[in-house]
């Protein structure tokens, strides 16, 4: 058993023995969901796809949180606002230094974070015109839409998106929010 130290208090108790054979933290999901839904009325259409995942934890001791890591390339806003200081002796993590710090950086629950969440992955809205609009105009239907990808995510995680894997969280391309607009029209 080790701990980390906070000048004058312990920050976490680290069970070393709840280490993997490499030294790290499994991740582990336990419950992995989705939920699809459409709704019409009047001539609306509304459609909806939820995913999400709950009970899922995650290492979060990696290039995002290890301070002057690869040659001291790396020091995220994160782990830099959310440092031990003196001005800031409650702080999320421990200290940042360049000097042999072990026990910053031991292989611990310390580092594990919470990744359940849900997200909106799909929303489409649409609309489609009356039949008695469409003849006069000599056309068979018009259906308008509104199309959106990711548009929410509801997530304990506020610097990183919590649905990046295991390996790919500091480089991996962020999910995008997508919004398009279309139109159907059958003469």
């Amino acid at each position: 058993t080790a701990f980390l130290l906070n000048a004058k208090k312990i920050i976490s108790h680290l069970n070393l023995n709840n280490q993997s054979k490499g030294g790290n933290i499994k991740t582990t999901i336990s419950i992995l969901f989705g939920l699809n839904t459409s709704f019409e009325f009047k001539g609306f259409d509304l459609s909806m796809f939820f995913q999400g995942v709950a009970m899922s934890s995650i290492d979060m001791q990696t290039f995002l949180t290890v301070p002057f890591f690869n040659n001291g390339s790396n020091f995220s806003y994160e782990y830099f606002n959310n440092r031990w200081t003196i001005d800031n002796q409650n702080a999320r993590y421990p200290r940042a230094t360049t000097a042999p710090y072990s026990n910053n950086t031991l292989g611990s629950d310390f580092w594990m974070e919470d990744t359940s969440y849900l997200r909106l992955k799909t929303l489409i809205l649409g609309y489609t015109i009356p039949n008695n609009i469409l003849e006069s105009l000599r056309i068979q239907s018009i259906r308008l839409n509104l199309s959106a990808q990711n548009l929410f995510t509801l997530s304990g995680l506020d610097f990183i998106d919590p649905e990046l894997g295991y390996y790919e969280r500091e480089t991996a391309y962020p999910v995008q929010k997508i919004v398009s607009f279309g139109a159907n029209i059958k003469l």
